[in-house]
């Protein structure tokens, strides 16, 4: 079972990658800027490394309410699924991980690693929004049931590929298939985005 997970953020997105079938250890990946071209950088990711599921950071305040940032991520996540729906991709299965604490977490890490405080070049090369990806990963690998979450995602492969099968019965009535270049998912990325990502992304 292949995993990447996100740690959504207004201005940066970090990525971590996993592989259960080798061993069960998140792997930092990159850092993706929130530019537009988000979505089309995920969608070329998830593809690239062929991503059963897509685990998100659900964050919370120190008393474990939803906050803010809760719905901004839940909003992006929707339109994340929205644009693998548009352009005919494979969408992974999609879970969430609490993630309180670990921008922290992951800034004590890296202060530990390089032995020194961290610069403004450190954050805005994405090197925490990537560590609190990593971290977010490997608490889902630690606490996750793998049985119930393989049956889940068999359910899930059956049901995409019902969709795929369904789309492609259905003539076309935009012309050839966005999906088929990574440019035109660039193109089309900015009108994939719920308003109310949309809304939070622009302050």
């Amino acid at each position: 079972m292949r995993i990447l997970a996100l740690d959504v953020g207004t201005k940066r997105i970090g990525t971590a990658f996993a592989d259960t079938a080798s061993v069960k250890i998140a792997v930092p990946r990159q850092m993706i800027p929130v530019n537009g071209e988000e979505f089309a950088a995920l969608a070329q990711q998830c593809r690239r490394d062929h991503i059963d599921v897509l685990v998100s950071g659900f964050p919370r305040n120190n008393q474990g309410e939803e906050t803010a940032q809760t719905k901004l991520v839940q909003s992006f996540i929707i339109a994340l699924s929205d644009y693998f729906v548009k352009h005919k991709l494979y969408s992974p299965l999609i879970k969430y991980q609490d993630e309180s604490l670990t921008s922290v977490a992951a800034k004590e890490r890296l202060s530990q690693q390089t032995s020194r405080a961290l610069s403004f070049r450190d954050r805005r090369d994405g090197k925490i929004d990537v560590e609190a990806a990593t971290i977010i990963l490997q608490d889902f690998l630690d606490s996750v049931d793998y049985a119930a979450l393989n049956q889940e995602l068999g359910r899930h492969k059956l049901e995409q590929k019902a969709r795929s099968l369904d789309a492609a019965r259905t003539p076309s009535l935009s012309g050839p298939r966005e999906s088929r270049h990574l440019a035109s998912d660039r193109r089309h990325n900015a009108t994939s985005i719920s308003p109310t990502y949309q809304s939070e992304r622009s302050k």
